[in-house]
C-alpha cells in the first residue's frame, strides 16, 4: 500500500495543477494563526511547544490509521501525501526564473529565486537552493512516509513549515521594503518561500528538524552517488557522514554538486537546470528502492 500510495500520488502530482489551498503550507498556517490568535502558541515557542504544536495532528493520525477500516486508511494516505509533497508555487516560481535566465534578466532571477529561499538573490547559489526545495518537498516527506506512514509525513511537514513561518515572520518584520519594491509577479503575497537555509538555527524548531534530517538527508545524498558521478561523490558523502553537525543545505549542496560535476557551467542557468535533473533522478531511485523493499517485504 506504501509504494502505491505514492506512485499514484506522484503521478497525479505531474499531471495535475494542484491549488495552494490545498498545500500544507497553506493549511498549516491557518493552524499556526488558530494557535497564536488563541494565545496557546508563542511565534518564538520553546521546544516544548513545537514538539507539542506538531505532535497533537499527529496523534490524531495515528488514531485514525489504527482505527479507520483500510480502505479508509489508503484513502487517507493518498490525502496527506496529496496534500504534503510538491509546492505548485514553487514550480511556477521557478518556471518564471528560468524564462528570465534565458532572456538574461539576472534582476529578476535574483527576485524569483528568493521567493524559493535564495538568500540575498545570490545566482551562485540557485542551484544548491533548489537540491534543498526539492529534499523538502519530495525526499524529506517520501522517506517519512514510508518508515512512519502517515503520522511521520503530518509530523516532520508541521515542523518544517513552523521553521518557515517563524522565518517567514522574521523577514517580514526585517525587510518590509524589500517586499514593496518587488514587482507584481514576486511578491511576498503572490508567491510561497517554501524553503530557506538553515538561517534560523537558534530557534527550537529548527533544532527539532535539524535531527528529524539528519538521516534523511544522508540517504538522499547516497542517492545523488547512484544517478550521479559516483566516484566524485563518495568522498563528499564520507565527509557528510563524519561530520554530523553540518547543516543540511551544506550536505546536500555539497554532495550534489560533486555528483553532478557541474564544472564550469554558468551558475544561472545550466547548473540549476543539471542539479534539478540529478534530483529528478534521485526521486526515481528512492521510489524504486522502495519496490524492491516492498518485493521483499520490508515495506507494507
Amino acid at each position: 500500500m506504501t509504494l502505491f500510495s505514492l506512485l499514484i500520488v506522484m503521478a497525479l502530482e505531474r499531471v495535475t495543477s494542484k491549488s495552494k489551498q490545498f498545500h500544507i503550507a497553506n493549511i498549516a498556517q491557518s493552524y499556526f494563526s488558530i494557535l497564536l490568535n488563541k494565545g496557546w502558541v508563542s511565534k518564538k515557542a520553546d521546544m516544548a511547544a513545537a514538539l507539542l504544536l506538531a505532535l497533537v495532528p499527529t496523534l490524531i493520525a495515528v488514531v485514525l490509521v489504527n482505527a479507520l477500516p483500510m480502505l479508509i486508511v489508503f484513502l487517507v494516505n493518498l490525502i496527506v501525501l496529496w496534500i504534503c509533497l510538491g509546492c505548485p508555487v514553487t514550480r511556477q516560481t521557478y518556471k518564471r526564473y528560468l524564462q528570465a535566465a534565458n532572456q538574461e534578466d539576472f534582476q529578476a532571477c535574483a527576485l524569483h529565486s528568493m521567493s524559493f529561499g535564495n538568500e540575498g538573490g545570490d545566482l551562485n547559489n540557485v542551484g544548491k537552493q533548489l537540491v534543498l526545495v526539492n529534499y523538502r518537498q519530495y525526499a524529506s516527506v517520501i522517506i517519512f512516509f514510508v518508515v512512519l506512514g502517515v503520522p511521520g509525513v503530518v509530523f516532520y511537514s508541521l515542523i518544517k513549515e513552523w521553521v518557515l513561518y517563524q522565518a517567514r515572520e522574521t523577514s517580514s518584520e526585517l525587510d518590509t521594503d524589500t517586499q514593496c519594491s518587488m514587482d507584481a509577479s514576486a511578491r511576498i503575497d503572490d508567491i510561497e518561500p517554501e524553503v530557506v537555509k538553515d538561517n534560523n538555527s537558534e530557534s527550537a524548531a529548527s533544532k527539532i528538524l535539524f535531527i528529524l534530517d539528519w538521516i534523511p538527508v544522508r540517504v538522499t545524498a547516497f542517492g545523488f552517488l547512484i544517478v550521479g558521478h559516483f566516484t566524485n561523490a563518495l568522498s563528499a558523502w564520507f565527509e557528510i557522514v563524519f561530520h554530523p553537525t553540518i547543516s543540511t543545505y551544506d550536505a546536500l549542496a555539497k554532495v550534489s554538486k560533486a555528483a553532478e560535476d557541474v564544472g564550469d557551467c554558468d551558475s544561472h542557468l545550466n547548473e540549476p537546470l543539471q542539479l534539478v535533473k540529478l534530483v529528478k533522478r534521485n526521486v526515481v531511485f528512492i521510489l524504486m528502492a522502495v519496490s524492491v523493499l516492498t518485493l521483499i517485504g520490508l515495506v507494507a
